[in-house]
């Protein structure tokens, strides 16, 4: 039936735009042309100071710039080559962004539409491949189909390796300070192409689960401190349990990327927040892991609010101008963001230093031992030492195993506050919303309960977590399908591909909806029910139908 729907209403969308093209295409001849014929007697308009004729060519001049206007907000050319593929046109300039302004969804009263609502709509209307104007020069192509998710992510892979730019937007509110610029544009998550390769290939191997098991008592030591915490909550008081989670997760990520002892988990918080005021946040003094914990929480708390952001991708053509009053005139969300990413740098690069002398200290230990260079001591080293050796002293020693380049200073600086501001969020989340659903659903409660009663170990290894903490796994599985940290899956069209039945063109984003595509009913039966027993293998437990039917 959407099938159906596509066919019917694409022959007069494309008769619609091939019309809106040519009488454009024509309209700008048409100046052109005049502009020509007047530009000989312009001359002696200007020799003779006739005053009429250069009202005339002021007329002129100014239709010519409403019509540039016009017709950048307008983009056939853009729309043009992706008439094709079945979706909306939008309003001028905005594209379909202006759905976003309805306040309310149809039978939801009070509830804000959000982007992944629009989404939906659109599914609805067109399937699930369309396309989605984010504003008339920005089409996205927006996938919630399985079997063409799973084609992106492996067989088309080197098609779609490259992310959207989605770091000028930081890279905007970092101002003039290269460093700090160079420091978000060359993490992991901003990188395209080559470069992006070469540091996934240097890092890969540092996130083996053999080398990341040897963290566990890291993360059982916070684990304990969170506990306490939390024992210390009185009955009936109100708590920010997000917050509780984010100096948690970040205590743990800080300490294994930099082997100091990151005390996040005692940040002293004001009225629930955080976050960095510039007026009122000193950082003298301030304790490393206290610093990065405000910085982070700064970045995310101001991550979607940015005017010059949102235009920078409206339109491309006011970047340096957006740049200009980004320096000189930057909103309060723009110096708080500055500053937080100035502060992320500053630790960054006072880590690195330490990792450094680590590492000369530990070879000079290895030299004056008679090993050298090659025995590097693991003969004495037990296998904690040897594994646990934190993350930053790692990436010193890491190199693309293609091109044998070792990573530069401010590419390890990018990545070690990648780990951690990016870590600490998606986790916090993913623990705050599954203690919400637990605390909504009685039995997932107790099932989790009667796992953790029966571990015989006040402090787990990797190795029973993973064999028998079965149940609490698909809880956080599960809390994942309802809400994934990411919310979208980004990538990028390196060339034209085909992408389901639609050919895509070079440099168009691709957008992954995961809210949409983990809760489609036929993969997924209650799709908005929170039932872990979905992510348990047969035989194990767990109900066969929910177990056959998940799609991982």
């Amino acid at each position: 039936m959407v099938k159906g729907r596509e066919d019917a209403a694409r022959p007069s969308a494309k008769n619609h735009s091939t019309f809106y093209i040519v009488f454009c295409v024509a309209l700008l001849l048409f100046g052109l042309v005049f502009c020509c014929a007047k530009a000989t007697k312009y001359a002696a308009m200007v020799m003779t100071s006739s005053s009429k004729g250069s009202l005339h060519w002021a007329l002129i001049g100014a239709a010519l710039g409403i019509g540039s206007v016009v017709w950048y907000g307008a983009a056939p050319i853009t729309y043009f080559k992706y008439r094709h593929i079945p979706g909306d046109r939008g309003i001028w300039l905005l594209g379909s962004l202006r759905e976003l302004a309805d306040s309310k969804i149809e039978n939801k009263e009070g509830y804000q539409r959000i982007l992944v609502d629009v989404y939906r709509d659109h599914m609805k209307k067109h399937g699930r491949i369309f396309k989605f104007m984010f504003g008339r020069r920005m089409p996205m192509i927006i996938v919630v189909d399985p079997e063409v998710v799973q084609e992106i992510g492996m067989r088309k892979f080197s098609k779609l390796q490259d992310r959207p730019k989605i770091g000028a937007s930081y890279a905007l509110a970092a101002g003039k300070d290269g460093h700090a610029r160079e420091r978000i544009e060359k993490g992991l998550l901003f990188l395209r192409g080559g470069l992006w390769r070469g540091v996934r290939n240097a890092l890969l191997p540092l996130f083996h689960s053999d080398v990341l098991s040897h963290f566990t008592p890291v993360m059982n030591s916070a684990s304990k401190t969170l506990l306490r915490k939390l024992e210390d909550v009185k009955d009936g008081e109100i708590v920010n349990i997000h917050n509780m989670f984010g100096g948690y997760t970040q205590e743990i990520i800080g300490t294994s990327v930099f082997g100091k002892h990151f005390d996040s988990q005692s940040v002293p918080e004001a009225s629930g927040d955080v976050s960095i005021n510039p007026e009122t946040s000193s950082m003298d003094g301030v304790p490393l892991s206290w610093k990065m914990y405000r910085a982070v929480a700064t970045i995310f708390a101001n991550s979607s609010g940015d005017i010059n952001a949102l235009l920078s991708l409206l339109c491309p053509v006011l970047l340096p101008v957006l740049q200009f009053l980004s320096q000189y005139f930057p909103t309060e969300d723009a110096i708080r963001t500055r500053k937080a990413i100035n502060v992320m740098s500053e630790v960054g690069e006072e880590m690195l230093d330490e990792a450094k002398n680590a590492q000369k200290l530990k070879k000079g230990n290895a030299d004056a031992n008679g090993q050298g260079e090659s025995g590097k001591g693991e003969k004495s080293m037990s296998t904690f030492e040897k594994y646990s050796e934190p993350l930053m002293q790692k990436m010193l020693s890491a190199k693309d195993k293609e091109t044998g380049r070792y990573l530069s200073d401010n590419e390890n600086i990018a990545q070690s506050t990648t780990f951690i501001a990016g870590g600490t969020e998606t986790t916090a989340s993913t623990l705050s919303y599954a203690i919400y659903l637990l605390s909504q659903n009685e039995e997932a409660e107790a099932e989790i309960m009667k796992e953790v009663d029966a571990c015989p170990e006040d402090e787990p290894s990797y190795e029973y977590i993973m064999e028998n903490f079965q149940y609490i796994q698909a809880a956080i599985y599960e809390t994942l399908r309802l809400y994934p940290s990411g919310g979208f899956i980004s990538r990028f069209t390196n060339c034209e591909v085909q992408i389901g039945p639609y050919k895509v063109p070079a440099d168009t984003p691709v957008i992954i909806p995961l809210v949409l595509l983990q809760t489609l009913p036929e993969h997924f039966p209650e799709p908005l029910q929170f039932k872990p027993e979905r992510f348990i293998p047969p035989g194990e437990g767990a109900d066969s139908k929910y177990a056959k039917d998940s799609y991982r």
